[in-house]
């Protein structure tokens, strides 16, 4: 009640009519539900009572998930082992290597394959190595590199392979929206080349695990967990959110994770934190397959306890891309109240567009709140895109 009453509810009211008034004509389905940042309470819902596809919103309970299992500071190492003249390069999943040098102030190349290449060229030097068979970590999780729903729906484009290591998350060039069929042999084939312009002759490239006996030779390492997982839910990379689900879910069940142990173990971890996972029926944990299910009050509950003074990794919203600012709202919110405020992880599908987040109101309340337009025909979700941000700029009006 206190929180219905320090907002204009009214005005709340008239923006979602004039939002369902949309989502009639276009003939698809609007839900949202918000809820006060302090108390908890629900401000206001409509058709929250059931679960829907959260699109890249899902990530937002991939990325609680993954920063809270997971230590913050550490970093995931790619290495090189060696029995005479046998190599054997292998990875913790660092998925973000660069090709060439790394750069110790990225997030995106924080290690280099050319850097690791140099190390291992120098100490096959000293022993008067010169030819070399390169074996490489194909895997590092059982099960498919990528959810089996993405190739049925067509959505390969948007993800690559969880594993080892990969270039960029396997991307065919900085940017793209391609990725390469098998980012652990494009890995492998780079480091090779590099050695190669080192004087190295690589005669074989096979996939494979290093022997017990192997000695490590060289290692580079990537930038922090925290900084991978918080660039994953600022650009909405959907390969890196399955790697993340993947080493947390491995992480919590003690034990190498497959994709169905992962999604199982993120719903465990949510029930474990006391948040409403009814309806929860994940198939990836991207949100890129279609099929995946999430209740709003699931969205809204993972963000509220994210906010807790308990939970070490702190409010999943410093790290939501800002409105008019960064991320996947660059262009959006680019004027009035909800510019510069509002701080939410987008999702968008051809039938679905879905936002999840914080706005502040007028008075200085802070709201919790996510919004969806489902089912829309046609694959026309993004042309209501508008229709969603004008009921969040209500919000921050009210």
């Amino acid at each position: 009640e206190s929180a219905a009453k320090s907002l204009d509810l009214a005005a709340i009211e008239a923006a979602w009519a004039s939002f369902s008034e949309v989502a009639q004509t276009g003939k698809w389905t609007p839900w949202v539900r918000v809820v006060d940042a302090d108390t908890g309470a629900v401000v206001f819902a409509a058709n929250d009572s059931t679960a829907h596809t959260p699109a890249s919103t899902m990530k937002v309970l991939t990325s609680y998930f993954a920063r809270s299992v997971l230590r913050p500071d550490t970093v995931l190492t790619t290495g090189v082992s060696r029995t005479g003249g046998a190599l054997y390069l292998w990875g913790e999943g660092d998925l973000l290597l660069s090709a060439g040098t790394g750069n110790p102030d990225a997030v995106v190349g924080h290690a280099g394959l050319a850097d690791l290449a140099q190390d291992t060229a120098d100490a096959l030097s000293a022993d008067g190595v010169t030819t070399v068979t390169l074996t490489y970590q194909n895997q590092l999780f059982d099960g498919p590199l990528r959810p089996p729903g993405w190739e049925e729906q067509e959505v390969t484009d948007f993800g690559g392979d969880v594993g080892a290591f990969a270039i960029d998350t396997g991307r065919t060039s900085p940017g793209a929206w391609q990725f390469v069929e098998d980012s652990a042999a494009q890995v492998a084939d780079a480091f090779a080349e590099s050695l190669r312009s080192r004087g190295i002759t690589v005669q074989t490239i096979t996939p494979g695990q290093p022997p017990a006996d192997a000695s490590e030779v060289a290692t580079v390492h990537s930038a922090t967990v925290l900084d991978q997982i918080d660039f994953m839910a600022t650009t909405s990379d959907n390969t890196l959110a399955e790697q993340y689900c993947h080493l947390a879910a491995s992480s919590y069940l003690g034990a190498s994770a497959t994709l169905a142990e992962s999604t199982r173990a993120l719903s465990s971890y949510l029930d474990d934190q006391r948040i409403s996972t009814d309806g929860f029926t994940p198939y990836d944990c991207s949100g890129l397959d279609s099929r995946t299910k999430v209740a709003p009050q699931t969205l809204t509950d993972t963000i509220l306890s994210s906010a807790s003074p308990t939970v070490a990794s702190g409010s999943l919203t410093r790290f939501f891309p800002v409105g008019g600012f960064t991320g996947t709202l660059t262009d959006r919110f680019d004027t009035g109240s909800a510019s510069g405020n509002v701080a939410a992880k987008t999702g968008s599908l051809g039938a679905v567009a879905t936002l999840a987040g914080v706005v502040t109101n007028q008075s200085g309340q802070t709201l919790i709140f996510a919004v969806g337009a489902d089912d829309v025909p046609d694959d026309g979700a993004g042309w209501y895109r508008p229709t969603l941000d004008a009921f969040v700029t209500a919000l921050a009006d009210s």
